[in-house]
């Protein structure tokens, strides 16, 4: 068992990527935390804290990650992402 701790206030959601290598958390301090479901250590933040909670997260069937804040939609290409950390 695992527990998150990500310093961003409350959790709102949460999905595991389509190849379960990641699980995305919907932050209340405007954030996305990606963590790695190997080590549950964290691997990215996006986003912008202060603008607002993330109430919702999603991954498509490609990996894609699809977050909402402050009414808009925003994508993420996760492999991008990792890739620039």
């Amino acid at each position: 068992m695992a527990t998150l701790q990500p310093n961003a206030g409350a959790i709102h959601d949460a999905a595991w990527s389509p190849d379960n290598r990641l699980l995305a958390t919907a932050c209340a301090d405007g954030t996305v935390r990606l963590w790695d479901t190997t080590t549950f250590k964290e691997r990215a933040v996006l986003g912008q804290p202060g603008k607002g909670p993330v109430r919702r997260v999603v991954f498509s069937a490609d990996g894609m990650l699809y977050t909402t804040l402050a009414g808009m939609i925003h994508v993420w290409d996760t492999n991008d992402v990792l890739q620039r950390q």
